[in-house]
């Protein structure tokens, strides 16, 4: 029988529809839980729709670190660099980044660093088996991922990066620059060293990812709401999730809604450090076939990926507000640095794209219990990862709900980790059905 039609609650209320969301869903799906996901927006819409669509398992390395930090302040004063943040939010954002600094101290840094290659080291074979389940595997492409660098300066300064991604597992290749050119004939005579990383997969199209785990989602029997969540609220037997509409109730909820995750944990009396990272994106329709693989170019943070129908250049990071207009500077930028990759001069660019990436200040997703209420889990504050951890994401949330053995360790991406305040809260349990009542 259709999930509440009988009169019980769903097993898991799942609040995103995005890659993160969708993938939670599949999983806990596929291991029998009857479940609803409700999103006020199509799925796949945000950063699950623009984003540079790799499965990125070479990255082992979080953005909190003394490096990043010793860097920062170049990286700011350079109006065209990969990191920008407006005068005006530097207040908003102190609390944050005193987190962040304490997130780049050394012993932190090490156990960020198992933390995340343990989400990566993964990710390829989750997306694998996800993607053969929901009818999806065309859309993975398996040509390895190139680091470009045009100057030697660069290339020996992420040695010791390298090195010790090497350590964690992750295996790679130095190239000289013709011997990437004999690869990618279409690059530029200017680059001069690469490392190749043969593991790293890309998609040949994000959006028609959620697109596939939604349908099979839906085929298999599941529940897809458009509609907002405004509030959840949980109790000993079971959760609620306010709709605009009425009320869901379930016997568990996933919050996976990116950055309006903050504001439903709220709901719950936790505040997650959350912030939004606008990245960027442009498109290249007529340069679709110039590159066989991802092409990282590593010294000005940026990639170019392959996709149907398009080349995607993707990068940036810009601590706005979320509701800021976008600032295309940084898209022309990207425009104007992804011709520098090529031989040849690029076709005009077409779509130009702005997105948040939802980020936590030690750069690793919170996955797990909400503090104070175990029916509710997080998934949220995957940063620039998110589509190449959300399968495995989600093999930890079904883990958690199902009692199996998790595949990872879950203790490093808790949410306890940024403090217990907690406000009172009331559950309410509605009216006795599945549906919006």
């Amino acid at each position: 029988m259709t999930a509440g039609r009988d009169g019980s609650p769903f097993d898991v209320v799942v609040a995103g529809a995005g890659v993160v969301g969708m993938a939670c869903a599949r999983a806990l799906q596929r291991a029998g839980l009857r479940v609803c996901v409700v999103d006020p927006r199509p799925p796949g819409t945000l950063c699950s729709y623009g984003n540079a669509g790799v499965i990125a398992t070479d990255h082992v390395l979080p953005l909190a670190s003394l490096e990043t930090l010793r860097r920062l302040p170049a990286m700011l004063r350079d109006p065209d660099g990969p990191l920008a943040l407006p005068p005006s939010r530097l207040p908003a954002l102190v609390p944050w980044f005193l987190r962040f600094a304490g997130a780049c101290l050394p012993a932190r840094v090490e156990a960020g660093v198992r933390a995340t290659a343990a989400l990566t080291g993964r990710a390829l074979g989750a997306w694998q088996q996800e993607l053969a389940a929901s009818g999806g595997s065309g859309l993975l492409v398996r040509h390895g991922m190139y680091a470009v660098y045009s100057s030697d300066a660069g290339f020996a300064r992420d040695a010791g990066e390298r090195a010790r991604a090497r350590s964690l597992g992750v295996a790679w290749e130095p190239l000289t620059g013709d011997e990437l050119r004999h690869r990618e004939p279409a690059l530029s005579a200017a680059l001069r060293h690469a490392a190749y990383f043969p593991d790293v997969a890309h998609v040949s199209s994000p959006s028609r990812v959620v697109d596939c785990l939604r349908d099979a989602f839906v085929a298999a029997g599941g529940t897809l709401l458009q509609e907002r969540v405004t509030r959840i609220e949980s109790g000993p037997d079971g959760v609620a999730a306010a709709l605009d509409t009425g009320r869901l109730r379930g016997r568990h909820a996933v919050i996976a809604a990116g950055l309006e995750s903050r504001e439903l944990c709220r709901t719950l009396g936790w505040d997650p450090p959350l912030v939004a990272e606008m990245g960027y994106h442009v498109t290249f329709p007529a340069a679709a076939g110039l590159l066989g693989a991802p092409v990282a170019a590593a010294e000005h943070g940026f990639i170019a990926t392959p996709m149907d129908g398009h080349l995607r250049v993707a990068g940036t990071v810009e601590f706005a507000r979320r509701e800021a207009p976008p600032s295309w500077r940084r898209a022309e930028v990207l425009t104007v640095r992804a011709r520098t990759l090529f031989r040849e001069p690029l076709p005009p660019a077409a779509e130009r794209w702005r997105g948040s990436r939802p980020t936590l200040p030690d750069y690793l997703p919170a996955i797990g219990p909400v503090p104070g209420h175990p029916r509710v889990l997080a998934a949220f504050g995957h940063q620039h990862i998110g589509l190449t951890t959300a399968a495995v994401t989600g093999e930890l949330i079904r883990d958690r709900l199902t009692g199996r053995p998790p595949v990872v360790d879950p203790a490093p991406y808790r949410c306890e980790r940024f403090g217990l305040r907690r406000e009172p809260f009331r559950f309410r349990p509605g009216p006795r059905n599945g549906a919006p009542g």
